[in-house]
């Protein structure tokens, strides 16, 4: 009887530990994925060997960046957060990658993401040792959400030369604009903590994104807009920085857009009415 025992707890243990390995490996999947995506991006006229030398390359260096920015931002030695910073700088290398090719593994992310971590307002008590934090959870959420329009930022900067201005500018308005939407949807003041904090840092990754796009979108008719523009005005914008206003618009649109669908996802698969404002958003009458 005992035998029996030991060999129930043998084949529990077994499948525990191989449950624990499969969701090691999706990170594992997710990051190796992103690689290869990104080096295939830029794959013409590359032979077999080629692209295996350069998803090498690029896997080496997320792991020098993951590295370096696990050390700066001093967080806690924990799986799930050295998990998290090896996706997150797996995305931004992989999507960089995408944008301007084998350059992209001359960026030290590790230094401008931690440069990020710094910012007032939004990043507090990051250091804690409790993963399931809802600061530790919103500051990696708000890493990623950055990542994107950082690397925007590299490709063209707008003449926004001060970097830690034009990060603390952009990481308010993405994240007044989702805090504004946690706060009147009455769907998510139901959701238990863990609930709010998964659809807060969903919403904080694709207002990243659509801040990037938006930011994209504008370089082409701000450099004409500038070569037509008086000496004066070319030397005042190069001092002073293009003004993002423009940008800011296009992105508050967007993002109303992407807050109206998840209101109405939202109230769908809920019965409650998720937005406060009645008159805000698209009904289903």
């Amino acid at each position: 009887m005992v035998d029996i025992f030991n060999e129930v707890k043998d084949v529990e243990e077994t499948m525990e530990n191989a449950n624990q390995a499969s969701y090691a490996s999706l990170s594992t999947l997710r990051i190796v994925s992103k690689v290869l995506g990104g080096v295939l991006h830029h794959s013409e006229g590359l032979s077999p060997d080629d692209l295996e030398a350069y998803s090498k390359k690029m896997l080496g260096h997320i792991g020098e960046q993951t590295t370096a920015l696990y050390q700066k931002l001093e967080m806690p030695p924990e799986n799930f957060v050295l998990a998290s910073i090896t996706g997150s700088v797996a995305q931004v290398v992989s999507d960089h990658y995408r944008r301007v090719g084998s350059k992209a593994l001359d960026m030290k992310w590790a230094d401008v993401l931690a440069e990020a971590s710094n910012l007032d307002g939004v990043w507090k008590e990051h250091r804690t040792g409790n993963h399931e934090s809802p600061d530790l959870r919103r500051s990696m959420a708000m890493m990623e959400a950055l990542a994107p329009v950082i690397s925007a930022h590299t490709r063209f900067d707008y003449w926004q030369t001060d970097t830690r201005a034009f990060m603390e500018h952009v990481s308010s308005v993405i994240w007044h604009a989702v805090d504004e939407s946690m706060a009147h949807n009455r769907v998510a003041q139901h959701m238990s903590v863990n609930e709010q904090e998964m659809l807060r840092a969903n919403l904080l990754r694709r207002a990243g994104e659509l801040y990037a796009d938006s930011w994209d979108s504008q370089a082409r008719s701000v450099l004409a807009e500038y070569k037509e523009a008086p000496a004066d005005q070319r030397r005042a914008w190069t001092v002073e920085g293009y003004p993002l206003t423009e940008v800011d618009a296009r992105f508050q649109s967007q993002y109303h857009m992407l807050e109206e669908a998840l209101n109405v996802s939202l109230t769908v698969h809920s019965g409650i009415e998720a937005s406060d404002d009645q008159n805000s958003g698209p009904t289903l009458n």
